[in-house]
């Protein structure tokens, strides 16, 4: 007793098996996850355009804290430029 196969046709997918107002709203779901994913991708850009202005800044602040330890920057007056 060998296992008999009753159809040798491919079986459909399940996509061609949904009304087409659910064919829309899972188009409208796609668009929604495609809209998600790019303002993902913009957000994490923001976040590393920020990573690289800290850096930046970070930098700049150590060099200034390094030359004004070393008497390399002179004291600010605290005299008002105004009359």
């Amino acid at each position: 007793m060998g296992l008999r196969i009753e159809s040798q046709t491919r079986p459909q997918t399940w996509s061609s098996q949904v009304p087409p107002a659910s064919q829309a709203g899972r188009e409208g779901q796609q668009r929604r996850v495609a809209n998600a994913r790019a303002k993902i991708a913009e957000l994490e850009r923001k976040i590393g355009q920020q990573a690289v202005d800290i850096d930046f800044f970070r930098k700049a602040l150590r060099a200034l804290d390094a030359a004004n330890r070393q008497g390399s920057i002179a004291p600010a007056s605290r005299k008002s430029s105004k009359p």
